[in-house]
């Protein structure tokens, strides 16, 4: 299956006449290795067995968006404690090559971008990692983390 239209098959014609006489068309012979897709077109002189072969390449590259997976999407910070942002474990599960950002809130601009290495959340609070690969294609998944309240030591008495 293609995602592109195959190049159309080639014409000649050497303008001769008699034995030397060349003419006619040729379809591609379509092989596909990794990106690279060759059109080798091949012609064979009826009479004297000659082979005329003309080869092109083309290099396709897909662009894949990226597949974000957070497991867990969820995690605890006591309360006046900080979370660190390395604790979250994001995966691109596509294979392509994603960095990741952090966001308090959508749309993913600078102003909401989340620049520490810990954040010290007092309520509960869901943020956003979003995953960018190298070809600027994105996905984005929510993280929440909830707040456990710190023990009351010493209350009542």
């Amino acid at each position: 299956m293609f995602l592109f239209q195959p190049p159309n098959p080639i014409r000649f014609n050497n303008n001769s006449s008699g034995i030397c006489n060349i003419f006619g068309q040729v379809s591609p012979v379509v092989s596909v290795n990794g990106n690279v897709t060759t059109f080798t077109y091949t012609w064979v002189h009826p009479c004297t067995g000659n082979i005329l072969q003309h080869t092109r390449l083309r290099n396709i590259t897909f662009q894949f968006d990226p597949i974000l997976v957070l497991d867990p999407d969820l995690a605890n910070a006591c309360e006046g404690q900080g979370f660190t942002l390395a604790d979250i474990d994001p995966q691109d599960v596509s294979g392509s090559n994603s960095t990741f950002t952090y966001y308090w809130n959508m749309p993913f601009e600078p102003g909401n971008e989340i620049i520490e290495l810990i954040i010290y959340p007092v309520n509960p609070v869901t943020i956003y990692v979003l995953a960018t690969n190298d070809f600027g294609c994105t996905d984005f998944e929510p993280f929440t983390i909830d707040i456990v309240p710190a023990p009351n030591v010493g209350a009542g008495k």
